[in-house]
């Protein structure tokens, strides 16, 4: 995810998401696979906000490549859903994104590469 450029507001956003996966971190807390649930509360809202909502109320790490969120909004989700379905809920109308996990749990989406 090098050589990107960056608006203001964009870098603004990679800050606040940076400072959040930092902060989930040092928790060492990770998505975990077998259906945890969590008590979500998040507003329809640009894509990149309702990530880092969900990487908070989830208790995950996130990082996303920026041209992920560019000018996409992601829906509601209110109430206890399942991690991972809230996740792909959010993400519903990114189709052409690929969401990868690190062995520690980090949540990582990515653009999808060109065929």
């Amino acid at each position: 995810m090098m050589g990107f450029r960056f608006s203001t507001a964009s870098r603004s956003v990679r800050c606040v998401l940076a400072a959040s996966v930092a902060a989930l971190a040092l928790h060492g807390t990770a998505l975990a696979q077998d259906g945890r649930k969590a008590e979500f509360n998040i507003e329809a809202q640009p894509l990149a906000t309702a990530l880092l909502d969900y990487a908070r109320q989830a208790g995950v790490e996130i990082a996303v490549a920026p041209e992920v969120t560019r000018g996409r909004r992601a829906p509601a989700i209110k109430g206890e859903h399942d991690v991972e379905a809230a996740l792909q809920t959010l993400l519903r109308d990114a189709q052409d994104v690929v969401v990868r996990r690190t062995p520690r749990g980090i949540v990582i989406i990515e653009a999808a590469p060109a065929d």
